[in-house]
């Protein structure tokens, strides 16, 4: 009997150890993936401007070119590694200079939003001189996630990010119907102050730059636009979304093709493709 008992209690010792070995390997083992991830991602896509600038190449086919969602999003990916230990300050820095080196003139005057595309046509660096939504709301983001990275820099961060949440309401909102437009082209004169992107509802991005300016209209915008989302979801059997959408008076309906952008303007395409990504940390009952 003190035998068995002997044997019972090593066999304990013996599956707790084992039990706390494979506990310890499964979550270093995820660190681990999670740290080469990232690592190759950066050694991939993040190319050098020059000296003091980076960008994050959205280009295929060898083509170079950045994009202001690839810069915010690269911005965001490298401010959420340095926090892990992975990145250094100096890393956010660079792709932090591209995009102050690419802001956007408006009637002569330089804004904090970022152009929206930048590409090698022939050897020639070209710009399209237009905004996104998407990418200047990342921009900002990643600017108030790497302020607590980087206390000693908090301020100087902090502060451009307000200035970039002060030009994104300027430049990229429909007041009338408190929604983002999808860019500084989409003026209160034109069918495109109606539309909107379905990959610009970010409600903790919304949260985020409501508590960093304290100014309700982000309260405001989340609240519309999600509303906006859920309806356009219920409108669809499968519960998907289209890259963008038209406000009407009668409501929301999706776009047709071509009445944005691309034929797909109206289906599950590369820009509602992100939005289970924006939503997925909301804790608003419209974003599950």
């Amino acid at each position: 009997m003190v035998l068995n008992k002997k044997i019972w209690v090593a066999v304990g010792f013996i599956i707790v150890a084992f039990t706390s070995i494979l506990v310890y390997a499964r979550l270093h083992n995820e660190q681990s993936v999670t740290a080469n991830t990232y690592q190759t991602w950066q050694k991939t896509f993040v190319t050098r401007q020059s000296d003091q600038a980076t960008y994050v190449n959205a280009g295929v086919d060898g083509k170079k070119m950045a994009m202001s969602e690839a810069q915010g999003l690269g911005m965001l990916i490298t401010a959420q590694a340095g926090r892990k230990g992975w990145a250094s300050q100096t890393d956010f820095d660079h792709l932090l200079a591209y995009y102050q080196q690419n802001r956007l003139v408006v009637a002569n005057q330089q804004t904090h939003l970022m152009n929206w595309r930048q590409r090698d046509v022939k050897g020639a660096w070209r710009t399209d001189a237009h905004s996104a939504t998407d990418g200047d709301l990342y921009i900002a983001y990643a600017l108030h996630a790497a302020a607590s990275v980087c206390p000693k820099q908090a301020t100087t961060y902090n502060t451009l990010a307000k200035t970039i949440a002060a030009d994104i309401l300027r430049y990229e909102y429909n007041d009338q119907q408190q929604l983002l437009t999808v860019g500084d082209w989409a003026t209160a004169d034109t069918a495109a102050y109606r539309v909107m992107r379905t990959s610009d509802v970010m409600p903790s991005v919304f949260t985020s730059l409501a508590e960093l300016t304290n100014d309700q209209r982000w309260g405001q915008i989340s609240d519309s636009m999600l509303t906006k989302l859920a309806t356009l979801s219920k409108q669809h059997k499968t519960g998907l979304v289209p890259d963008f959408a038209v406000v009407t008076k009668q409501g929301v309906r999706a776009a047709k093709a071509k009445e944005v952008a691309t034929k797909q303007d109206g289906h599950y395409a590369y820009n509602a493709a992100r939005v289970p990504m924006m939503l997925a940390d909301s804790s608003d009952h419209r974003a599950v």
